[in-house]
């Protein structure tokens, strides 16, 4: 019986390893995968502009190792996670090849200053995040000196003590 077991573990391993062959080897596998995780991390993001730059930023920047890497990334930690640190990597690569600013640049705004600045640049040259919308509207108008002394979660505007008295008396 015990033989059975490891036939159907070497089937299982050699199916998965085809397929990890297979998407890790072709380039346009790759791109994909990086083009999806950029569209999730910024909405505004149009590959059709970017054409020349993705494929230097998959094949030269990331390189096949990294994409590996970023895969194991989503497996583990999930796809908003890696699409926050593909988008990272990302313009940290513009920045290198000159084609967007510096984070030192007025003009250019950085996530945590979208959420602790209040400046009068349009919407237009902020990125629209997909993380953004998870955050409560009234955190988001808040001025930073109330955003819990800097830790990241928000505290309930007020508890229904009712609500427990309620289900005490059952």
């Amino acid at each position: 019986m015990l033989w059975v077991w490891y036939n159907l573990l070497a089937v299982v391993s050699l199916i998965s390893l085809t397929s990890w062959i297979s998407s890790s080897l072709s380039f346009e596998q790759r791109k994909k995968f990086i083009i999806r995780r950029l569209e999730l991390a910024d909405v505004d993001f149009k590959k059709a502009m970017f054409d020349q730059e993705l494929n230097e930023f998959v094949r030269d920047y990331i390189k096949m190792d990294g994409v590996f890497v970023l895969k194991m990334l989503t497996i583990h930690s999930g796809i908003l996670v890696c699409s926050e640190v593909v988008d990272a990597m990302w313009d940290n690569y513009l920045i290198e090849i000159g084609k967007l600013p510096s984070s030192k640049d007025k003009n250019f705004l950085s996530v945590d200053d979208q959420f602790h600045e209040h400046s009068s640049i349009s919407m237009s040259k902020r990125k629209v995040r997909a993380l953004v919308p998870l955050v409560p509207q009234e955190y988001v108008e808040m001025p930073p000196s109330q955003h819990n002394n800097g830790s990241n979660t928000v505290k309930p505007k007020s508890r229904n003590p009712s609500f427990r008295s309620q289900s005490a008396q059952k």
